[in-house]
């Protein structure tokens, strides 16, 4: 039985494909600088070359946070962990 994904888990994912298609629109970017040697466009690069890590982190964390609360509150785990034998 599938269970409905907490908001932290839709949050998480939101922000790893932000920083993934951030990556894609980049690298476009960076190719298009180079091409007409915009100083404009490539300090932009550089600073949304540098958000991209902290939301993909952001993202990553976000989803390890939510495993481990799942983890944490399951009965089920629990049960498993006492019961049955290795």
């Amino acid at each position: 039985m599938l269970r409905e994904r907490k908001p932290i888990y839709k949050i998480g994912i939101i922000l790893v494909c932000i920083s993934f298609v951030g990556w894609m629109c980049l690298a476009i970017f960076q190719i298009l600088s180079l091409g007409l040697q915009s100083t404009s466009l490539q300090g932009l690069i550089f600073l949304v070359g540098g958000a991209l890590p902290i939301i993909g982190g952001l993202g990553m964390a976000l989803l390890a946070i939510g495993v481990i609360m799942d983890r944490l509150s399951s009965r089920e785990d629990d049960y498993y962990s006492k019961n049955v034998e290795r």
